[in-house]
């Protein structure tokens, strides 16, 4: 299984991590002026694609792609946690150059022969995800 940007709840590293400490700290989070896009998939969703992997008859060797299929901006996710913070978060740029500015990928073949895709929106695994680090509101 080839999987996206995996995220959920008590993760201590990551973008989702990285950006809860950052608002824990200084009220602000940080994002590349660059856009940056990834490919998040809700831990919840891995899992099930892996019970799903798991029953796949192993005929030949096969690679799948678990993600959801969507390209998401830091942009977005900054946006998203800091409109759910109990308290204001400005969202500011760095210079910083990202190794990567792209990455997704396309589940169609783990959706065909699995059965699998995501089913958790954004917004609710980024819900619960800033929930476990006691920031917003559940």
């Amino acid at each position: 299984l080839r999987l996206g940007s995996v995220y959920g709840p008590k993760q201590r590293k990551g973008i989702m991590f990285s950006f809860a400490e950052s608002m824990r700290k200084s009220r602000e989070i940080y994002i590349p002026k660059q856009a940056v896009y990834r490919d998040f998939i809700f831990i919840d969703d891995v899992v099930n694609a892996i019970e799903k992997a798991m029953g796949f008859p192993a005929k030949n060797a096969e690679c799948f792609n678990v993600s959801s299929s969507r390209k998401t901006s830091l942009r977005l996710v900054a946006e998203i946690a800091a409109k759910r913070a109990p308290f204001p978060v400005a969202i500011k740029t760095t210079n910083e150059v990202p190794k990567l500015r792209a990455t997704w990928g396309s589940c169609r073949k783990a959706k065909k022969l699995l059965g699998f895709s995501s089913k958790t929106r954004l917004v609710n695994g980024l819900q619960k995800t800033f929930a476990s680090y006691t920031l917003l509101g559940r």
